[in-house]
Order: C-alpha cells, then structure tokens, then sequence
C-alpha cells in the first residue's frame, strides 16, 4: 500500500498559463521480478510494476525494466539496460 500527493505548480514563464495542479491518491504495487541466467556469463533480467490507483477505479500506472549483463573478458563487463514507465491514469 502506499499514499503518493504530487503537486505541479504553473510555469510563469509558458506561452500558455496552466494552473498548478495537486493529486493525493492511494495506491497499491504489484509485480514479479525475475532474472535468468544464460549461460557461465551472461545474465537477463526484468521487472514489472503495476501501480493501480484504490481511489479512482481504472486509475493505474505501470513500469517495465529490461537488463541484460555478459562478462566479455577477465576485467570487462557488458550491461544494456532499458526502463519504461506508463503515465498515471487519474
């Protein structure tokens, strides 16, 4: 469980004034986590998050993490990682 408040304040200096915008909401995560080892040297991972919003129902965020690691010679390492996220459906 978790409670986010998150406050956007107007930017005075835009070509089109907006208004300060607060959201206070309760939430949830829920989500795995899982890692594979391919071989002697070389490892994959992945995590994903989904956040649904308990206040507004059909409210969600989710987020996705991508990795993968391989030792290329004694002393070298190799990563790629990627991370996405969703916006917040209020």
């Amino acid at each position: 469980m978790d409670y986010t408040r998150e406050s956007y304040s107007a930017d005075p200096l835009a070509a089109t004034p907006s208004l300060a915008v607060t959201n206070t909401f309760l939430g949830a995560s829920v989500g795995d986590d899982f890692s594979h080892k391919l071989g002697s040297a070389s490892l994959f991972t992945q995590r994903f998050n989904y956040y649904p919003n308990l206040n507004n129902g059909g409210g969600y965020r989710t987020a996705l993490d991508l990795g993968f690691t391989a030792k290329l010679t004694p002393g070298w390492d190799g990563s790629w990682a990627s991370a996405t996220a969703t916006p917040a459906t209020l």
